[in-house]
Parts: C-alpha cells; sequence; structure tokens
C-alpha cells in the first residue's frame, strides 16, 4: 500500500522538511509525497533587507519550488484551509484535497 506524506507550506519547514524527507525515502515507490503552498517559491527571509537597497536581489532571495524538490514531488499552489486529522485531509481552496 502507497503511503501518502503532504508537506505544508515553502518556509524554512517546509522546504527543509522535503529536502530531508527525499533525502530519507531515496525514490522509495511506497511513498507519495506532496508539497502544498501558497507561494511556488521558498523566500530567504533572513536576506529581504537587502531588498530595499537593491530591488534586483528579489530575484536571488526568492528560490523556486522547482529547484528544491525532486520531479517525484508532486507541487500545488493552493491555500490550505482545513486539516481533517481524523480524516487525513488537507482541504484547499481552489484544488482537490489532500490525503
Amino acid at each position: 500500500m502507497t503511503e501518502n506524506v503532504v508537506v505544508l507550506g515553502s518556509g524554512y519547514a517546509g522546504a527543509g522538511a522535503i529536502k530531508s524527507l527525499e533525502d530519507e525515502l531515496d525514490g522509495e515507490a511506497d511513498v507519495d509525497v506532496t508539497w502544498v503552498s501558497e507561494t511556488d517559491y521558498h523566500l530567504v527571509l533572513h536576506e529581504s533587507h537587502r531588498c530595499i537597497r537593491d530591488p534586483s536581489v528579489q530575484e536571488n532571495i526568492a528560490i523556486p519550488v522547482h529547484e528544491i524538490k525532486q520531479p517525484s514531488t508532486a507541487f500545488i499552489q493552493d491555500e490550505v484551509v482545513g486539516i481533517d486529522t481524523d480524516a487525513r485531509e488537507v482541504a484547499l481552496a481552489d484544488s482537490a484535497a489532500v490525503e
């Protein structure tokens, strides 16, 4: 039986969880990983102050999700509107629920 793992958010915790999971799973066929975030990038927040002086820095501190995750990890850009722990589902604003 395939296990589903869902990671929410593309901040430090979410991006770190994805990298750790992918490294740990190392392509195991019986685990599907789905990453859900409102944004399709990870923002290196501690560098954001540099954008005030030089707005072009923004390109360097917003790392696209596709540069972080492996191709086997599904990504959904959407807002999480609810979590049902009993049903093991994450409700999304514009997409089908994720198990």
